[in-house]
């Protein structure tokens, strides 16, 4: 199982029309998991077999669609996924 977080180098979250954040490698929902020291949001995704942690401030600024995800520039707006 792989860990991903949120960083600021590559996009890899977006908000489905559903308001469930989805990841952008699959298109799948992440499943929630829980909150980890007030700071970090984990989720998982079920179609990668992945751990994803987003920071909590980040959450606000994840793209409606993974098409905006893609954009050049979404990376500047913090809104990036890395492997750990």
């Amino acid at each position: 199982m792989a860990t991903m977080e949120l960083d600021e180098t590559t996009i890899g979250v977006f908000m489905g029309s559903d308001g469930a954040i989805c990841h952008a490698s699959c298109w799948r929902p992440l499943e929630y998991h829980g909150v980890r020291g007030s700071l970090q949001v984990d989720f998982f995704c079920p179609g990668c077999v992945e751990h994803v942690s987003l920071p909590m401030r980040r959450l606000p600024g994840i793209p409606m669609s993974a098409r905006q995800a893609d954009a050049p520039g979404a990376a500047a707006r913090g809104l990036a996924l890395h492997h750990a």
